[in-house]
C-alpha cells in the first residue's frame, strides 16, 4: 500500500520530534473537583487527611444504613479513580449515568472508554451524551474521530459541527480535509489512523488501524501500525508486528514501523535490525536512514547516529526536518563535526545509481555480517564517482573492521585532506589506527 509511505515522513518525526506536532487541542480532564454533598463529616474528614480507603468504608457503611444514592456513588468512584483504581471507579459512574444522565459523567465514561480502547461502548456514552446535549463540542469532535475510520458520512456530519468550537474547531477542520470527499476511498481509515497518531491519539488511531487491517485484509503496513500505536499505550502489540511480518516479510515499511516499535520498548538491538532491514529492501527513503540514526543515538552511538542522519540528509532532497535532527544532535550531544554549518555540496538523488545510496548499503551489509558483498557495493559506488567522499568512507571503514587496515589509510587520507563532511571523522580513525 502506497499510502503509508506517503505520510512516512509525517508520522515518523512527529513521534521522534513532539516539538514540531502540530498544535492540536488536547482532551479535556475529565476529574470533577470534589463537592460535598453533605456525607458525613468522618468522609471528609478522612479524605482531607488523605485516608481514601478509610474514607470509602465510610461511603459503603452510608450506603449500607441508606441506600446507594447518585451522590455516593460519586463519591465512591472518585475515591477508587484517587486510589487508582479504575475498574472500580467506572462501575459507579455508569449507575449514575444510568440513574440520571449528565453531560460531565458521560463525557468522563466516554473519555476512559476510549483510553481502555472500548470504542463501542465509548461510541454509546457518546450518542447518549449528543441525545442529551446535542450542541456539545467535544462529544461531536469526539465521535467525528471515532467515526471517522468506518463511517465516513456520519464521522463528517459530526465534526462539521465540532468546527464552531474554539477549541475543537481548528482540528476538526484538519480532519475533515484529511478525509476528503471520496466515499469510495479504500484507504481513509489508514490516512485517518496517521493523522491521530501524529496527534498522540493513540486509541482512536489504533481503531483506525485495526479497521483498516481488516478492511483491506491483507494490510501488513497497517497491521504493523497496530501495534506500534499499543506500545505507545503502554499495552503489548507484538502479535501485530508479528502477524504484519508474516503476511509480508519483504515489506520495508513492516521492518520501519517494527523498529519504531522496538526502539519504544528500548530494544535497541531489534531495532537497528528492523531500521537496516528496511534500507536494504528499499534504500531511497530518508526516513530509513533517519529513524537508524536516531536511534543509535538513544542508544549512546553518537558516531552511528551522525552517520546515518547525514545520510538521511544527503539523499533526501534537503528535508528541514532531517537537518533539525542532525544539527540537534551535533547541539545537544556536542559531538561536532565541521561540516560548514551543513552547506555542502549535494550529492546526488535516491536513485539506483546514487553511489551515496549504494555505499551505505555496502556498509548495512557489512553490519550483517556480509562484508565481503558490502565492499562489492562501495566498490560499486566508486566505479560511479571514484571521488565519492562517502563512498571512499565506507569502503575505509568495512577494510578496518575486516583487518586490512593498509588498505584503508589513503582512502583515509584522501578525505582527512580534504574538505567533505568526513574529514574530521577520517581523521580520528586515522588517529585511532597510530
Amino acid at each position: 500500500m502506497a499510502l503509508l509511505v506517503i505520510f512516512l515522513g509525517f508520522m515518523t518525526f512527529i513521534i521522534v520530534n513532539p516539538s514540531i506536532a502540530p498544535n492540536f487541542a488536547a482532551v479535556p480532564t475529565l476529574n470533577p473537583q470534589a463537592v460535598d454533598f453533605g456525607l458525613s463529616s468522618q468522609i471528609q474528614d478522612h479524605k482531607a487527611r488523605g485516608e481514601l480507603q478509610v474514607a470509602l468504608f465510610h461511603v459503603e457503611v452510608q450506603a449500607s444504613l441508606e441506600g446507594w444514592t447518585n451522590d455516593l456513588h460519586e463519591e465512591a468512584g472518585n475515591l477508587w479513580r484517587d486510589m487508582g483504581d479504575l475498574s472500580r471507579a467506572i462501575p459507579h459512574w455508569e449507575v449514575i449515568a444510568q440513574n440520571a444522565p449528565q453531560p460531565a459523567n458521560l463525557r468522563r465514561l466516554a473519555a476512559l472508554s476510549l483510553q481502555m480502547g472500548a470504542w463501542g461502548r465509548a461510541y454509546a456514552y457518546i450518542e447518549q451524551l449528543l441525545q442529551l446535549a446535542p450542541n456539545d463540542e467535544w462529544g461531536s469532535y469526539y465521535g467525528g474521530l471515532l467515526l471517522a475510520p468506518s463511517d465516513a458520512y456520519t464521522a463528517r456530519d459530526y465534526l462539521s459541527r465540532a468546527t464552531q468550537s474554539e477549541v475543537y474547531g481548528a482540528d476538526a477542520d484538519y480532519i475533515l480535509a484529511v478525509m476528503g470527499d471520496d466515499a469510495d476511498d479504500v484507504l481513509l481509515s489508514s490516512r485517518v489512523g496517521i493523522i491521530l497518531a501524529a496527534m498522540g491519539e493513540w486509541s482512536l488511531a489504533e481503531n483506525a488501524f485495526q479497521y483498516a487491517a481488516s478492511v483491506n485484509y491483507p494490510f501488513p503496513e497497517a497491521t504493523a501500525y497496530v501495534g506500534l500505536m499499543r506500545v505507545q499505550q503502554q499495552l503489548d502489540g507484538s502479535s501485530w508486528i508479528e502477524q504484519a511480518l508474516a503476511l509480508d516479510p519483504n515489506d520495508p515499511d513492516v521492518h520501519y514501523i517494527g523498529g519504531l516499535y522496538w526502539r519504544a520498548l528500548e530494544n535497541y538491538d531489534n531495532a537497528v535490525n528492523d531500521f537496516l532491514t528496511a534500507i536494504i529492501l528499499d534504500p531511497t527513503i530518508p526516513e530509513y536512514y533517519a529513524e537508524l540514526g536516531n536511534t543509535y543515538r538513544v542508544s549512546g552511538n553518537l558516531a552511528e547516529a551522525e552517520y546515518w542522519l547525514l545520510t538521511a540528509l544527503n539523499i533526501s532532497d534537503d528535508n528541514p526536518l532531517i537537518e533539525d535532527a542532525l544539527r540537534r544532535l551535533r547541539e545537544e550531544e556536542t559531538f561536532v563535526l565541521n561540516t560548514s554549518d551543513l552547506n555542502f555540496s549535494r550529492m546526488a538523488r535516491a536513485e539506483n545509481n546514487d553511489p551515496a545510496v549504494i555505499a551505505a548499503n555496502g556498509w548495512v551489509l557489512h553490519i550483517l555480517g556480509q562484508s565481503e558483498v558490502g565492499l562489492e557495493y562501495v566498490n560499486r559506488a566508486l566505479d560511479i564517482d571514484p571521488l565519492n567522499p562517502r563512498a571512499q568512507y565506507d569502503k575505509a571503514r568495512i577494510l578496518i573492521e575486516v583487518g586490512r587496515e593498509d588498505e584503508a589509510v589513503p582512502l583515509l587520507e584522501t578525505l582527512a585532506g580534504g574538505d567533505s563532511p568526513f574529514a574530521t571523522t577520517a581523521q580520528r580513525l586515522l588517529d585511532g589506527l597510530n
